[in-house]
């Protein structure tokens, strides 16, 4: 100790600066080792991590194709619902070959009136339940939207001729979509890529694909309503779709049977061909439209 300098200042040891090392603090050993363990924990939860994520990605190659799956995963078809499909489909054309082709020839008119009358008040409900089950096999709607407008008249026999159409397209919609959609509709995209892209675009644009499918001068309800069930068509488009598409028919149809009645018949045929006439021109417009898009 130097002379003049305070005893206590010179037993105090250094502090950090040119005249010694500084001594660490205590605390700080502990917070290094707790860094590292906290490091080497979250490492390991990111290994952790990583290999529950490839065994998720190695089961879920396992797992069946859903709708929402690439469509390029196609499952094999079933033979039992191929068969099922083909079976409706053959049962129906004999259907309407046989059994059911007076419903559209000339005379129907006579012996719907009489069916409908032996009903009574209910005449409307059987009707309309005729409809349905004729239409879901095959005969044509038209007939019905004839029939239907002679035996009540141009508005109450469009209603009717509608609801009783939309039914049958609906259950012929729901055969489709059960025996053919996941079966059918996946081989045929896969084997024949053309037909694919048509029932790819019409899954995507059900709603307006329906409505131009039936508004088109040519076609038949049956077929569409099939080609929609083995689409990815969702069931609201479907039946909202159809719904639109086929009212404008069912007025034409039934303005046709109600003039067959006699009375003041002109202005009631001039409407429905200028009606068909309209729609077939908007049909033609717009396939050209997108024809010049593609």
């Amino acid at each position: 100790m130097k002379p003049g300098q305070p005893k206590d200042a010179a037993d105090d040891p250094p502090s950090g600066g040119s005249n010694g090392p500084a001594v660490p603090s205590a605390g700080r050993p502990g917070a290094d080792e707790r860094s590292a363990v906290e490091r080497s924990a979250v490492e390991r939860s990111a290994v952790e991590r990583s290999a529950v994520e490839r065994s998720t990605d190695e089961r879920s190659t396992d797992v069946p194709r859903t709708d929402d799956a690439p469509e390029s995963i196609v499952d094999a078809p079933s033979p039992r619902k191929a068969l099922g499909f083909v079976a409706f489909v053959a049962l129906c054309v004999v259907l309407v070959a046989f059994p059911l082709r007076d419903l559209a020839g000339p005379e129907a008119v006579h012996r719907l009136r009489a069916e409908v009358d032996a009903f009574g008040a209910w005449g409307p409900v059987a009707f309309v339940a005729l409809n349905a089950v004729a239409v879901a096999v095959g005969v044509p709607r038209l007939a019905f939207g004839a029939a239907a407008g002679a035996l009540f008249g141009w508005f109450a026999g469009a209603l009717l001729a509608q609801w009783g159409a939309l039914v049958g397209n609906v259950v012929t919609f729901a055969a489709g979509r059960v025996l053919g959609r996941r079966h059918l509709g996946q081989w045929i995209a896969a084997r024949f890529p053309k037909a694919g892209a048509v029932l790819s675009a019409v899954g995507r644009h059900g709603f307006s694909m329906n409505i131009l499918l039936r508004w088109a001068p040519v076609g038949h309800s049956f077929t569409t309503s099939l080609l929609m069930g083995v689409s990815p068509c969702t069931a609201r488009d479907f039946v909202l779709g159809t719904f639109v598409g086929l009212l404008p028919y069912s007025v034409v149809a039934a303005l046709f049977g109600s003039a067959a009645k006699g009375g003041n018949w002109i202005p009631r045929v001039v409407g429905a061909v200028a009606m068909a006439v309209a729609l077939t021109l908007f049909v033609g417009w717009w396939v050209r439209r997108r024809r010049g898009r593609s």
